[in-house]
């Protein structure tokens, strides 16, 4: 019976030339991201952030549209009823679509990672430093200075 030797490591010459395999995401004017050191997870947690100000927008276009229906619709009281009805679970559907991401901010200032629209910076690479995986951990233990840690500047 065959049997491998070193079963999960890579020879040198192997090993030395290998990168780590990045997301590609474009930058976010002056928010502190580089997209360099993007992660998966900070990929999505800025893909996350897009959508909560997208739905906000999308909300906001429902109820302009919505009182114009109010306002040419108005002959009648069942048409009325059904505009005021569409109004209510619109205006639920925007308390919840605020709700979500102010939550997740919340438990993300509990465990020190921030609110939603700073997680793309927490969740990427701090691979220039041997002590953390991620930004956040060593904004965690250095403060000020994980931005010199993990990125160098």
């Amino acid at each position: 019976m065959f049997v491998q030797k070193n079963q999960g490591i890579l020879p040198d010459e192997i090993g030395s030339v290998l990168e780590p395999i990045r997301v590609p995401v474009f930058p976010i004017p002056s928010s502190g991201f580089d997209p360099s050191y993007a992660t998966i997870l900070s990929w999505l947690s800025f893909v996350g952030g897009v959508l909560s100000v997208f739905v906000l927008v999308i909300f906001l276009f429902r109820f302009v549209t919505l009182s114009a229906q109010m306002i040419t619709k108005g002959d009648s009281e069942e048409n009325v009823k059904n505009v005021i009805k569409k109004v209510r679970y619109n205006f639920l559907g925007l308390i919840f679509s605020i709700l979500v991401p102010f939550i997740l901010s919340l438990v993300g200032a509990l465990l020190g990672v921030g609110n939603i629209f700073e997680w793309p910076k927490m969740f990427s690479s701090c691979e220039s430093s041997g002590d953390y995986e991620f930004y956040f951990q060593a904004a965690l233990r250095e403060g000020a200075d994980a931005d010199k840690i993990c990125f160098g500047g």
